[in-house]
């Protein structure tokens, strides 16, 4: 009989993998299914999550139910059950406590809406994406795939289509939430529930469309992309809306999933840039009407001045026009700023930039660090990990081209002899020249010591 139901149901996934033509749905949802029994009138098929019973319930059952048929010449009725339970799902369900309260301080910020948004040629592509998303949630690019240096107003576009969207849509459940405290909320829920399928059910049923921030954030934690995983599959099979946003282009996660880097770069991945020069003047003018210096003359060369030396990112301007209110504000009413004003009044952070900019050890060790989302303390250590040891040879790499350090004091700052300091820049260099993906990331690293 086992034997005979086994063959059953292998007839039944040819059919429903043909009819599908969905490769990717098939692969993690119904390979691995198998029937579990069949008594009187009804047929009850092992799956391997509630995630993928609730699924196949709600989205698939016409169409397994159907290759049922054609296969048995019998209209079973179908019942779904994961391999820690025998009991169908719907009965199950009914005696599962109430629905999980997630993220309940997560709320979108007002403010950052796509008119306070200030629009250039670096960032034009990237609100043009932004606003046909918002516009038509789920309809075209899933996930939309926003990445760029940290500072270039990647949350904000975030932030804009979810307002967009409420404002369009108010019945729509929108959710902003940055990766950190997705994984502090998975983490938590799982530590009180010690189960991730609701944890996952959430989503399906709680979220329209879901703002994920510095999706980056997620690499190396299995568990936690494994559930993501999940939850970006129960999302997109039913053409809810997904927004990522990340410090690199996708394929260039190290340290993420293939799986999920692979359903990223499926969507539309699209790069904001540094502003340019025009772009800086007018996100500083843009500000200035929001803050008490709306009420002053600003001369035109102290818009120009800042723009120049912090025009890098929207914060390092936030930070600049901080410093020059406060310092304005100690001085009495502000009527009239000139240049000479300006440039006494951000002197101490023209100087603390140009400091934090030059190139050390322990700073190459930083940045080296904060690339490959591990901290200075694993790369000066002693793991053997590949990801660990690839990131430190880079750092001693770096330590040499930009420091001009040898061999032997590469080897005292990083506690190692010198013919392992010299293997490991040697592998380095060849990398750079046959690995295009290592290429980039020496590229992007130097380039971060160049600004």
């Amino acid at each position: 009989m086992k034997n005979e139901l086994a063959d059953i149901w292998s007839s039944v996934l040819r059919i429903i993998e043909a009819d599908l033509g969905d490769p990717q749905i098939y692969e993690y949802f119904f390979r691995g299914t198998s029937i579990q029994g069949v008594e009187a009138e009804t047929m009850t098929i092992l799956v391997s999550t509630s995630l993928a019973a609730s699924i196949f319930r709600d989205q698939y059952y016409p169409e397994i139910a159907n290759a049922v048929n054609r296969v048995t010449g019998s209209n079973y009725k179908l019942e779904f059950v994961t391999a820690s339970k025998d009991a169908p799902l719907a009965e199950t369900t009914k005696k599962t406590a109430a629905k999980p309260k997630l993220f309940k301080n997560a709320k979108l910020d007002e403010r950052l809406t796509f008119d306070s948004f200030v629009v250039g040629e670096s960032d034009r592509d990237a609100l043009q994406a932004a606003t046909l998303i918002a516009s038509r949630p789920g309809e075209t690019f899933n996930p939309l795939f926003i990445y760029g240096d940290s500072g270039l107003g990647k949350t904000h576009l975030l932030q804009a289509i979810g307002n967009s969207i409420v404002k369009r849509s108010p019945n729509k459940k929108v959710l902003y939430v940055s990766a950190n405290d997705f994984v502090e909320e998975f983490v938590s829920y799982v530590t009180n529930h010690q189960t991730d399928q609701s944890f996952a059910a959430f989503f399906r049923d709680e979220v329209d469309v879901l703002l994920l921030d510095d999706i980056q954030f997620l690499r190396s934690k299995e568990k936690t992309m494994e559930t993501f995983f999940n939850v970006f599959q129960a999302l997109t099979s039913q053409n809810k809306q997904i927004v990522l946003t990340s410090d690199q282009d996708p394929h260039l996660l190290d340290g993420l999933s293939e799986r999920l880097k692979s359903r990223f770069v499926q969507g539309l991945p699209v790069k904001i840039k540094k502003p340019d020069f025009d772009t800086a003047r007018n996100i500083l003018r843009s500000k200035i009407q929001f803050t008490e210096l709306k009420n002053c003359e600003v001369d035109e060369d102290v818009i120009n001045l800042i723009a120049a030396q912090f025009g890098d990112n929207v914060r390092e301007l936030e930070g600049a026009l901080n410093r020059l209110l406060f310092c304005t504000i100690l001085g009495g009413p502000c009527k009239h700023i000139t240049v000479e004003i300006a440039s006494e009044a951000l002197l101490d952070l023209r100087n603390a930039k140009r400091e934090i900019a030059k190139p050390s050890v322990s700073r190459i060790v930083s940045v080296v660090a904060d690339y490959y989302n591990l901290t200075p303390p694993q790369i000066m250590g002693k793991t053997r990990v590949a990801q660990v040891a690839l990131a430190r040879h880079i750092a001693m790499y770096l330590c040499k081209e930009l420091l001009g350090m040898n061999f032997t004091e590469i080897g005292k700052a990083f506690g190692k002899d010198h013919t392992s300091v010299m293997n490991a820049i040697v592998k380095v260099e060849n990398m750079g020249k046959t690995d295009p993906v290592a290429k980039s990331g020496i590229e992007e690293l130097k380039k971060r010591f160049a600004k």
